[in-house]
């Protein structure tokens, strides 16, 4: 493991109490020189927004854990941290990691957290991005005193290790290390529908979207997806006693590469314009059957009675293809088709979708060549120790060149 500790270049303020910080600026170096708020009793502080700290993690590399260490001072021990959280990506997020102590009289560190996350995933790209920082407000507990917050300095340390676990392994009497992907470093994309499925000649028009679900009118295929939100009434597809049907997706993958962990469909949908208690949603996965007329279709799980409000359906999480058994390919986005299946039974209701779209989770392509590198030195390294004893003496390139003398 090893790590970095740097401090700031950027600061600024954004609302949160009412006060905000004079000179922000100044919490750049620890010099006696503050950023400093004074708060009427019970009033709290802007955010402090803190970034651009510079670091450099090397790529592909897994973050431990972060310490955001703040030095501070008050006009009284009422002043006390009421937010404490790290920027990812520019939004303030994750746990509050704020301390109950009161700020003291003369300037001292306040180390928050060392040893987690902060409740976030974090890559090595988010704490190298400029607006990856810290965001810090201040109370006065005081119920009748006004009190002075001073900030001098703020800095915050990485730790990080390689992209691999390291076990001990005993072969004979001698102990070689092996190693595995951390599942840390897996990165999550969100693939949105691009097309529908193209229907092979002889084959009905409607093939693939069934019962034809009209298409959004304002948007193609809900190119504007937000995983975090469930809406949309200007941009969705209506399912009603008509339509009833299924409607099939591939989806945009273009530029990803590597290993496929895992994927997900997800949707947001609701009923309209009154809840309907028998009105369902199923995922659906079909391709075409080669060479033999016909198809294959698999159905996964299976959501009823939406509410009146959009929320989110939620496929089975699936590592594996689910007519093939095997693991995921990109390949797999442009050969099956994968979408929904509206079930609506009243004549008055209809169930609207605004968004459809897959999460999948992968080992994106440098974390696979450095595993698979990695993979056939230790090969060689096992293989060595098995058939040839290492003797204590051996240089290091003494043992690689036997090594390779292997293969």
């Amino acid at each position: 493991m090893a790590q970095q500790t740097k401090k700031g270049s950027s600061f600024g303020t954004s609302s949160y109490g009412t006060v905000t910080w004079t000179s922000p600026g100044n919490a750049s170096t620890s010099n006696d020189v503050w950023t400093y708020a004074s708060l009427a009793p019970g009033l709290y502080t802007y955010y402090l927004k803190v970034t651009g700290f510079g670091f450099t993690i090397p790529t592909g590399y897994i973050i431990n854990w972060v310490k955001v260490r703040i030095e501070r001072h008050a006009g009284g021990t009422d002043i006390k941290d009421y937010v404490v959280k790290l920027i990812k990506g520019g939004t303030i997020q994750g746990d509050n990691k704020a301390s109950a102590t009161g700020w003291p009289a003369s300037d001292a560190n306040e180390d928050h957290n060392g040893g987690t996350k902060w409740g976030l995933t974090l890559l090595y790209s988010d704490v190298n991005a400029t607006n990856f920082g810290v965001a810090i407000v201040a109370k006065n507990n005081s119920a009748s005193a006004t009190l002075t917050a001073y900030i001098d300095y703020v800095e915050i340390t990485i730790d990080y290790s390689p992209p691999w676990n390291q076990k001990a392994l005993s072969i004979q009497t001698t102990n070689i290390l092996t190693l595995e992907r951390n599942i840390d470093y897996a990165t999550t994309v969100i693939l949105r529908p691009i097309s529908y499925p193209a229907v092979p000649s002889g084959y009905p028009s409607d093939f693939f979207n069934c019962y034809n679900i009209p298409v959004p009118s304002n948007s193609t295929h809900w190119v504007n997806v937000d995983e975090t939100e469930c809406n949309g009434d200007t941009d969705y597809m209506e399912g009603t006693p008509t339509y009833n049907g299924r409607e099939y997706y591939y989806y945009d993958h273009s530029g990803l590469s590597g290993e496929i962990i895992d994927i997900q469909l997800k949707a947001c949908w609701k009923c309209w314009p009154d809840v309907n208690e028998d009105g369902a949603l199923a995922f659906y996965f079909e391709r075409l059957i080669e060479d033999v007329p016909g198809y294959e279709e698999f159905e996964g799980y299976i959501q009823a009675g939406p509410a009146l409000s959009y929320k989110m359906a939620l496929d089975t999480v699936r590592p594996l293809n689910v007519f093939t058994g095997v693991k995921w390919t990109w390949d797999d986005f442009d050969n099956i088709g994968m979408g929904i299946e509206t079930s609506v039974i009243e004549s008055t209701q209809k169930i609207r979708f605004s968004q459809m779209f897959i999460v999948v989770r992968y080992f994106p392509e440098e974390v696979t060549l450095q595993y698979k590198s990695l993979s056939v030195i230790m090969e060689n390294i096992l293989h060595f120790a098995k058939n040839k004893p290492i003797k204590r003496c051996m240089s290091f390139n003494q043992f690689m060149r036997n090594s390779r003398r292997i293969n």
